[in-house]
């Protein structure tokens, strides 16, 4: 994706989740999107990666949130 593309996917995702992590910097939320949607970058289901950004993200934050440990499996 071209980064005007990444950079609408990462805005929408972070104004979406931001409304669940409300105590977590937005620059934290932007890094951790960020981060995730890179990893996933090179995937070859295009079409899910921003779900999958989502998922992934969310899935951290709350580990942060609660003190969990992130399942990276």
């Amino acid at each position: 994706m071209n980064p005007p593309e990444k950079e609408s996917i990462v805005r929408t995702i972070v104004d979406r989740i931001s409304r669940y992590f409300p105590a977590s910097p937005a620059a934290h939320i932007t890094a951790v999107v960020g981060q995730e949607y890179d990893a996933l970058n090179g995937s070859r289901l295009r079409g899910y990666i921003p779900n999958l950004v989502q998922h992934n993200a969310r899935r951290i934050l709350r580990a942060e949130t609660t003190g969990a440990a992130i399942n990276t499996a």
